[in-house]
């Protein structure tokens, strides 16, 4: 929910208006879990450039591995666009605890 929340966020900022989002469940089994997603929007060029930029400024990793950005068909105004995204984002297992370093309980000074 917190993913979705943020991409809509994204898309509002930057101004561009999703027709759908697509998430896969999570999957893997170390410490990262992978959540694949596409977004088919419409958008200007301007709008799909801030959004990119908004992935890359993410605290979350967002891994953008398709992008495809093309004219709306039927569209006489060249600044509207078609745009497809394919990406993947990553998060902590919650089944996997993370490992213990041995720390000091005091700190020298203090």
């Amino acid at each position: 929910p917190e993913f979705v929340s943020t991409i809509e966020a994204m898309a509002s900022e930057s101004g561009i208006i999703i027709n759908e989002l697509k998430i896969e469940a999570g999957t893997g089994e170390k410490v990262f879990n992978v959540v694949n997603f596409e977004i088919n929007a419409g958008a200007s060029y301007d709008s799909v450039f801030n959004f990119l930029s908004l992935f890359e400024q993410n605290i979350r990793l967002i891994d953008v591995n398709f992008l495809s950005v093309s004219t709306a068909p039927g569209e006489t105004a060249s600044n509207f666009l078609t745009t497809q995204i394919r990406a993947s984002t990553y998060y902590l297992n919650p089944q996997i605890e993370p490992e213990k370093e041995n720390q000091a309980s005091t700190v020298e000074g203090f």
